[in-house]
């Protein structure tokens, strides 16, 4: 109980840090897409530094400043200079997926997996790290929920996802808050790829495995609340976690990989019949 329990906070971790910054893009109007991509931006980034100064310290700033300044990129790509948001992100997805294979083969001599202990390089404090991420997953749920019910930066957040233009009336830049909504979330989502790659101890392509975009589904799933978004990320990643020891168990590798998404998927599903039979009755 006590293995499944920790197995679970660690596949918690890289979810809870994305979806903690997805919602405040969610209710400032821009859906990041580009969520994905900045997982693994982190993910690379934070290793390649630690390859460099084996400093975890550093490879964590490192993912958060790469993913702070996607996000910054998206968010000045879409109001500076009116990009659509769902493009913009995706190229910050496209650039990760096609880039960071580039740069492990010129900096590392390395086209694909990059592992520490392949470089002769120790893993313990890659585990330090890792466990500061995971309380860092939780408090960023806690700290969530604080801003937006019990903060007047809260309060304006909630105002623009339920009326954008009457923000706009009263003077408030909604761009500021649609910028630094994406800035927060590519820093949080730069995190979760470093979790994702202190977990393995290794940089493998595409290691985000659609996370990114779990972490849009589990926000709407969680209405938009931080403790709504915690439940929701927990059902999908104890799916998971279920699906590989059920699959280790039976040896049936493959089968049951596509549960977690099967079930986010027929969440989604009910989710959207609630709310239009909702809309219906208010009507």
């Amino acid at each position: 109980m006590i293995d499944f329990f920790l197995h679970l906070v660690s596949n918690l971790t890289p979810l809870l840090l994305t979806a903690g910054g997805v919602v405040f893009t969610e209710l400032a109007g821009v859906l990041n897409i580009g969520a994905e991509g900045m997982m693994v931006w982190g993910a690379f980034f934070s290793l390649a530094i630690y390859i460099v100064t084996e400093n975890v310290y550093l490879a964590l700033f490192g993912a958060a400043l790469v993913g702070g300044l996607a996000g910054a990129l998206v968010g000045i790509m879409h109001v500076r200079y009116k990009a659509n948001v769902f493009i913009a992100g995706l190229s910050i997805n496209l650039f990760a997926w096609g880039l960071t294979p580039i740069l492990g083969s010129l900096f590392f001599g390395i086209k694909g997996v990059i592992s520490l202990t392949q470089l002769g390089l120790g893993l313990e404090e890659l585990t330090t790290g890792l466990g500061w991420l995971q309380i860092l997953s939780f408090f960023v749920m806690g700290l969530s929920w604080f801003v937006l019910y019990q903060t007047r930066t809260g309060v304006v957040y909630r105002a623009l996802y339920s009326d954008s233009e009457g923000v706009g009336n009263l003077g408030i830049s909604k761009g500021f808050f649609q910028i630094s909504a994406l800035v927060v979330s590519g820093i949080l989502a730069g995190l979760a790829g470093a979790a994702l790659a202190f977990r393995l101890g290794a940089y493998v392509p595409n290691m985000s495995a659609g996370r990114g975009w779990i972490s849009l589904v589990v926000v709407f799933l969680g209405n938009m609340n931080p403790l709504g978004i915690l439940i929701a990320s927990g059902v999908f990643s104890g799916a998971e976690l279920l699906a590989t020891q059920a699959q280790e168990g039976f040896g049936l590798p493959g089968i049951l990989n596509g549960l977690p998404y099967l079930m986010t998927l027929l969440a989604l599903v009910v989710w959207a019949v609630v709310r239009r039979v909702n809309s219906h009755q208010k009507q």
